[in-house]
């Protein structure tokens, strides 16, 4: 049984001298907090209360974050093409004898 909601988590049995030793999944409805486990005897009647703390898992940023640092990438890669093109084509008319691109001077 688990204490702040009462909530019973399982059936675990003892060896042969009364050790218990169980493992069970912390249920999603348990909030974060402190919160007190109790293990009662059937046979025994023997009660043990053992407190434990429950913390919330680390969040990961939100989607909107991510999906702006990738179209911020995606911008300044695209324009790191262009500006490759436009410069490997100005370079190769130079070269081959074409017409100089317009506002050019040598």
């Amino acid at each position: 049984m688990v204490y702040s909601t009462p909530l019973v988590i399982g059936s675990f049995p003892a060896d042969g001298v009364g050790a218990l030793k169980a493992s069970f999944l912390i249920p999603e409805q348990l909030r974060s907090g402190t919160h007190t486990i109790e293990a009662t005897g059937w046979i025994s009647r023997h009660v043990m209360n053992v407190e434990f703390t429950v913390v919330t898992a680390a969040v990961a940023a939100p989607l909107s974050t991510q999906l702006w640092i990738l179209v911020v990438l995606g911008v300044l890669f695209t324009g790191a093409i262009s500006l490759t093109i436009y410069f490997r084509r100005s370079i190769a008319q130079r070269f081959s004898g074409g017409s100089e691109p317009a506002g050019s001077a040598l």
